[in-house]
């Protein structure tokens, strides 16, 4: 594993007609090394790593269920997430159906569509059902007969009715028959696991951001310096402001926040800090990391039409492979424009030659530097002034990490 690299792993299981035709795709928490013990935090895990990073290869091909624990649903921070294309799953933890209810409405009126998970014969959520527009019905929490009389029940009232933990053929026929008009189950395919890659979070900066976005009056210069000094966080904040912006430019990551606004960001960073995993990337890679970004991007802001937030990415990720070169796999799950990317691959162009002179400086190799310099028309003491000015970044980043 490439350092500085943690592991996505999280599977899917195909949501389908009774003439096997898919049309959803349950997103399903599976526990990596580092530990994600309770339903709120795994729930946040499938949020931030599924549908920013491995289940964008999902939407478009059916709906993408997610279970949310009642607290997740209560605290409102999910508002912010597109909400095209998913369901968002009510499980059992319920204790007070009627307390949920506004709740209920409230992500209903957002424009989700909503389901109960695991529905049991007099389930106290049951009187929910006219809020949902699918209702899971669990073949194994019942007799078959309570379970297909559950079923026969919700789908002459006219809900949509999914049965789940179908396992064989004559229970395929015998929930059909019933009403169901969505499967899944093994029998029809077991849950596949999605692996992937992201950068590693420092929970400590993370929770550090959590405390910034909950002040009363943002402070954007705390949060976009806390947003600098960790490559994880950078990570998802690249991700989220791409999803958010469409087709308006960003152009830095200040830029970025305001595009944003108080009330995204503060709902979007409790999602990473409670994602964030528990053990975080070296502090020499951290500040490395926040030195050539710092240094790529006061380059770019020199030349004419250039993108500083492209060029500040281009720097904090290139720590992620030997001599700034990453795998094409790794490449093609960062938040990068295909330009960036092209560089991160060890490719040419101008961004190739930008990289270039942050790490030839930690040579102290000036020829290096000097003739890339020339290349984007920068020069000698452009390139001195942003250099000196890098490395206070990076005093202040080992200041702040070590403190």
């Amino acid at each position: 594993m490439v350092l500085g690299v943690g592991e996505i792993l999280i599977a899917r299981q195909p949501i389908m007609t009774p003439r096997l035709e898919v049309v959803g795709w349950e997103l399903l928490y599976r526990q990596p090394p580092t530990t994600v013990r309770d339903g709120v935090r795994a729930t946040a895990r499938i949020v931030v790593d599924g549908l920013l990073e491995l289940a964008r290869d999902l939407r478009g091909q059916g709906d993408v269920y997610l279970n949310v624990p009642r607290g997740l649903l209560e605290d409102g921070i999910l508002l912010d997430l597109p909400t095209t294309g998913i369901v968002l799953e009510v499980l059992e933890d319920v204790i007070d159906a009627g307390r949920l209810r506004p709740v209920l409405e409230h992500h209903r009126a957002a424009g989700f569509r909503l389901a109960l998970d695991d529905l049991v014969p007099e389930d106290a959520r049951l009187e929910l059902v006219d809020l949902v527009d699918v209702c899971k019905v669990d073949l194994r929490a019942g007799t078959p007969s309570q379970v297909r009389t559950l079923i026969r029940s919700l789908a002459n009232d006219g809900h949509t009715v999914l049965a789940e933990k179908v396992e064989t053929a004559a229970e395929c026929d015998r929930v059909v028959a019933a009403g169901a008009r969505l499967l899944q189950g093994y029998l029809l395919a077991r849950p596949s696991q999605l692996r992937g890659f992201r950068p590693t979070a420092v929970s400590r900066t993370a929770l550090d951001l959590l405390r910034a976005t909950r002040e009363w009056e943002l402070d954007l210069d705390r949060v976009e310096d806390l947003i600098r000094r960790d490559i994880g966080l950078a990570d998802r904040f690249l991700r989220l402001v791409r999803l958010h912006a469409g087709w308006r430019e960003v152009a830095s990551i200040r830029h970025g926040l305001v595009l944003l606004g108080h009330r995204h960001l503060r709902r979007w960073v409790t999602l990473f800090a409670l994602s964030s995993a528990t053990t975080g990337a070296p502090a020499e890679l951290l500040t490395m990391a926040g030195v050539r970004a710092s240094y790529c991007e006061g380059l770019e802001r020199l030349r004419p039409g250039g993108s500083p937030l492209e060029a500040f990415s281009l720097g904090m990720f290139s720590v992620l492979g030997d001599d700034g070169v990453l795998s094409e796999e790794l490449v093609a799950q960062l938040p990068v424009s295909p330009e960036v990317g092209e560089a991160l691959r060890g490719g040419q162009g101008p961004y190739r030659t930008l990289l270039t002179i942050p790490m030839a400086a930690e040579r102290a190799d000036g020829a290096a530097m000097l003739q890339a310099g020339e290349q984007l028309g920068l020069l000698w003491r452009q390139l001195t002034d942003m250099q000196v000015a890098a490395l206070r970044t990076g005093q202040e980043l080992a200041m702040g990490l070590a403190s």
